[in-house]
């Protein structure tokens, strides 16, 4: 039997989700994205993705032979893929969100205001200009 203790063990969404995923280091596509300054210009169903690298999770420097503990494979499902932004609350210090994920799975998160988030423009409800 494999558990989620087992140096092997691989989540199951987080392998049928790794290729929905960027990376910690990803840089903005400006083209399809638009950076936001902090988490108070995001609004409901916005596509977003957390911009700091620091709460995303270095996938690169994980493999078969060196997998990922399943905490930090958790964390990667939550941080480095693009979500729906389904509710959200903001209150003086934190947003706190529920994203729907591509695979239709959900988490709820609260991040510092402070922020910067990264929006898919097709997910905007006006057209951003250069």
């Amino acid at each position: 039997m494999v558990t989620n203790t087992d140096s092997n063990y691989f989540l199951p969404q987080f392998l049928a989700e790794r290729e929905n995923m960027v990376d910690r280091y990803y840089v903005m596509d400006p083209e399809a994205e638009e950076l936001l300054f902090d988490a108070s210009e995001i609004r409901r169903n916005f596509v977003v993705l957390i911009a700091a690298p620091s709460y995303r999770v270095a996938i690169e420097s994980y493999s078969e032979d060196e997998p990922m503990p399943a905490d930090v494979q958790h964390k990667a499902l939550i941080n480095n893929r693009w979500g729906a932004v389904e509710r959200l609350e903001v209150d003086s210090t934190y947003i706190h969100l529920v994203c729907v994920y591509g695979d239709g799975t959900k988490f709820k998160r609260s991040i510092h205001l402070e922020q910067p988030w990264l929006v898919k423009k097709s997910s905007l409800p006006y057209r951003v200009h250069d």
